[in-house]
């Protein structure tokens, strides 16, 4: 089925995005200006750059008791590495 990119109107397979039907090279620029402006980026304490999520888990895969999610972050410039523990 034929779809219009909602985007720069050109007529596709389409792919949704957001409940929007945007083209392939549409949604690449989407995502990489929802990155670029993302403020959720965390800079690593002990030398500034921008850190590498590594996953999440939940606290019984950890160890810990309760219900919650354990993130690891690590930095790929000094090698710092970070946990955020958050209960839920």
């Amino acid at each position: 089925m034929r779809k219009t990119c909602e985007i720069c109107l050109t007529v596709n397979s389409g792919m949704r995005h957001a409940k929007r039907v945007v083209c392939i090279p549409c949604l690449d620029k989407v995502l990489e200006a929802h990155f670029e402006n993302a403020t959720n980026r965390m800079n690593c304490w002990n030398c500034g750059t921008q850190m590498i999520w590594g996953g999440d888990h939940s606290f019984d895969d950890v160890g810990m008791d309760g219900e919650g999610i354990a993130s690891n972050f690590s930095c790929p410039t000094c090698s710092a590495h970070a946990d955020f523990y958050v209960p839920i």
